[in-house]
């Protein structure tokens, strides 16, 4: 029941019945539930964006599955603290825990977990701005996911190859892609994937100068976010939402959710809130000094 209720974005729920669940294993003294518990919370906590919590979560779980030589537990939680280190850009950690997930998984057999790792390796590679590796390992994955009839690993890929063709400004295959993830997470009723791919969608639209477009897909985007509490999505959202009120010339509501944006992302200790720093001294030279500070302290004052 919790999974179902976090894959419906349904959090507060989800976590309701994680811990409950935990309790009862505590009580019992399972172990191998306590640890699974435990992953399940982290990954509620991941998804929201709250980065601490999920790492101590998964680190307790991990240090569960290592006691209890349980190898696909230990792959799962190496996977998650991955993709948290890698979200933080600690890349040297992240790839060490995507590679040695991967192995386990392949000496396990198990395909399900094996495509898992060979996405994040994916992601991996993207950020480092090698496409064609990434590219390649994306699909390893999707034919996998396929085979499995695995549609919530499907839309993902599927969302993740967009983001390489967009990066590369091949926009109509974007397009083409994040549609297709949309179609699946609307099937699934993946609120947090909708939301990704609304998001992406704004994105390619807003490259092209379609700030109407773009701006409706944000907010579309941001209401489901806010509805989850996934911070890093609210944040990302509100962030574009200013670069589109700059760009139109609206320096004051760009300004107000650019200074928002980053409250989150410093909460998070996220890496993006250097890139928000920068539009923030942006904006400063744009309105000048004067007209930045009046502003600053209207907001201060709302």
């Amino acid at each position: 029941m919790g999974v179902v209720n976090k894959n419906q974005g349904n959090y507060p729920e989800a976590i309701k019945l994680y811990q409950h669940g935990l309790d009862l294993f505590r009580e019992v003294d399972d172990k191998q539930g306590i640890a699974t518990s435990l992953h399940d919370l982290g990954f509620v906590h991941q998804d929201q964006g709250n980065y601490p919590e999920a790492i101590k979560l998964y680190q307790e779980s991990l240090d569960i599955k290592k006691e209890l030589g349980d190898k696909h537990g230990i792959s799962q939680s190496m996977n998650n603290l991955g993709m948290i280190y890698q979200d933080q850009g600690n890349y040297p950690e992240a790839i060490k825990l995507y590679q040695e997930s991967l192995d386990i998984e392949k000496k396990l057999g198990d395909k399900r977990g094996i495509a898992i790792s060979l996405h994040n390796l994916g992601m991996f590679h993207q950020k480092q701005g090698n496409y064609p590796e990434a590219i390649k390992l994306y699909e390893e994955s999707l034919d996998i996911k396929k085979e499995l009839g695995d549609k919530l690993g499907i839309s993902t890929t599927l969302h993740h190859l967009g983001t390489i063709h967009q990066d590369q400004s091949n926009y109509a295959e974007a397009t083409k892609l994040y549609k297709q993830s949309l179609d699946i997470s609307k099937e699934l009723g993946d609120k947090r994937g909708i939301a990704h791919s609304l998001g992406q969608l704004g994105f390619v639209h807003q490259d092209q100068g379609n700030y109407i477009e773009a701006a409706k897909l944000y907010e579309e985007c941001l209401n489901i976010s806010k509805e989850l509490g996934d911070k890093r999505s609210i944040a990302i959202s509100l962030y574009q939402l200013g670069m589109i009120d700059e760009a139109s010339g609206d320096h004051d509501e760009a300004l107000g959710k650019c200074t928002l944006a980053l409250s989150i992302f410093e909460e998070l200790n996220a890496p993006n809130r250097e890139i928000i720093k920068n539009s923030i001294g942006r904006l400063r030279e744009e309105m000048g000094e004067d007209a930045f500070n009046k502003a600053l302290e209207r907001l201060e004052g709302s």
